[in-house]
């Protein structure tokens, strides 16, 4: 019997017959069933219809009891009270990215220019231009010579050589009109130029005279008010040894650096508080400084060069620059997008200036929609490719011997622009920097201000572009 005791024990009858006893002691009674869950101010009192779910207050008013046969589940307890299951919190908080700022991350990716003065200033010198246009026409010495008005007769000097577009001239050594070249464009040599610019020119490959050492102009189909001329190369005397010399002067520009700021304040009792997820100073910086390069985006492209006087407390005259938009000049007006309009607009970025081979578009959204739905397989003029170039990914249509780089930018669909464009030359993109960036970490309540930490980011910086025909604004009708 003893043993039969201890074993009992042993096995952990002891035990049992000790939570029996207390039981009893509790008025706990039915059948040996022990019920040990004070959920006292975890539910309120009360009954409540949670859901198709009845529940009901307990005996004392307290806790919250459903009916038999529910089971205690996830989507039960849910359903009756948010106090119970803890929530998972994401550790990590996604902060929202969605600005490309193109334009900042290419100035970035290309050297600068430090400046001492808040003011800055650059020079464009280009060629002069190689065309203009006949406002009239007089011809004398038997149709030998030909005085000529012309819209900009600065581009020519003495012994210079014109082609006349449109007009033909005749075969070497043709001394009728069944000599007429029905190919070549008629040549001009400019003999004088007058004080009121006039250019006294003789024909090239003119009808050849008897007894005359110079060639007669066409008289049929020939030179008229409206005829383009075209500037060709001087032509000296085996005796000349000097021409006209070559004067030039550049235009200037200006720019005014902007101070760009962006600060973020902590309270020393956020920074010390804990907290369900990591978000600290750190963390806002980051976004701040997103939200900072979006903004100053929006200044380096459409901003305006003005001095605003604020006549707030220690504040004064405000310098403002203007963005990029402020110095292209010339436009590609569109309707609709075809392939051929990818063609005229490869066109008017790469001719009739002198700028690189590598142009860029910044693109709004359904500009750039349009330039990549064209079927480029099926045209044999310009293809379409991908690359990575200053650290951006962009679509490139590779035409006329050159390459446009295309990509995307938001900022142009949040100001409106998105059917519009900018091309650029990235050659003549500067950055001008008087005040590098840099980040200051302020203790505010060292002076008594404020129980707050600083972080204060600063740049004073301008955006230049040089030569602005060699930049174009697509602009949609």
């Amino acid at each position: 019997m003893k043993n039969c005791i201890k074993k009992s024990f042993s096995t952990g009858g002891f035990m049992l017959l000790l939570l029996m006893i207390v039981c009893a002691l509790i008025g706990v009674c039915d059948g040996g069933t022990v019920y040990a869950a004070d959920v006292s101010g975890i539910f309120p009192a009360g009954t409540a219809s949670v859901g198709s779910v009845a529940s009901t207050s307990g005996m004392s008013g307290e806790g919250k009891h459903l009916p038999a046969g529910e089971t205690l589940s996830v989507d039960l307890t849910q359903k009756v009270t948010d106090q119970v299951l803890m929530s998972q919190y994401d550790s990590e908080i996604v902060q929202f990215r969605p600005y490309k700022t193109p334009l900042d991350t290419l100035l970035r990716n290309f050297s600068y220019r430090e400046t001492n003065s808040i003011s800055v200033r650059w020079g464009n010198a280009d060629i002069k231009s190689f065309e203009t246009t006949v406002d009239a026409v007089a011809l004398s010495q038997s149709n030998t010579v030909a005085t000529l008005t012309v819209d900009n007769p600065d581009i020519f000097a003495r012994t210079s050589t014109i082609r006349i577009d449109g007009v033909y001239g005749y075969e070497y050594g043709a001394n009728s009109e069944s000599g007429r070249s029905n190919r070549d464009s008629l040549q001009l040599y400019v003999k004088d130029i007058a004080a009121d610019g006039k250019l006294t020119c003789l024909a090239v490959n003119g009808m050849v005279l008897a007894g005359n050492r110079n060639k007669a102009f066409p008289t049929a189909n020939g030179i008229v008010a409206g005829t383009k001329l075209y500037r060709l190369g001087r032509a000296g005397h085996e005796k000349d040894v000097m021409t006209d010399s070559f004067v030039a002067y550049p235009t200037f520009e200006e720019n005014f650096v902007q101070c760009f700021k962006c600060q973020v304040d902590t309270s020393k009792w956020y920074k010390k508080h804990e907290k369900l997820v990591e978000w600290d100073q750190k963390d806002v910086d980051l976004l701040a400084i997103f939200e900072y390069k979006m903004e100053m985006e929006g200044s380096l492209l459409y901003g305006k060069k003005n001095i605003t006087f604020d006549n707030s407390p220690k504040k004064g005259d405000v310098y403002t620059c203007n963005g990029i938009t402020s110095y292209i000049k010339s436009e590609f007006p569109y309707t609709s997008f075809t392939a051929d309009t990818i063609v005229d607009m490869m066109k008017a970025t790469f001719t009739g200036n002198t700028g690189s081979n590598k142009r860029i578009l910044l693109a709004g959204g359904e500009l750039c929609s349009n330039i990549l739905k064209i079927d480029y397989a099926k045209n044999k003029d310009i293809t379409l490719g991908k690359a990575n170039k200053w650290n951006i990914d962009w679509d490139i249509i590779e035409g006329f011997n050159s390459s446009l780089y295309i990509v995307h930018h938001d900022l142009l669909d949040f100001q409106g622009d998105s059917r519009n464009g900018y091309i650029i030359d990235p050659e003549y993109l500067v950055r001008y920097v008087f005040e590098q960036s840099h980040k200051q970490d302020i203790d505010q309540s060292l002076d008594g201000t404020a129980n707050v930490d600083s972080s204060i980011t600063t740049e004073t910086w301008c955006p230049g572009l040089k030569y602005s025909n060699c930049h174009l604004k697509v602009v949609a009708l």
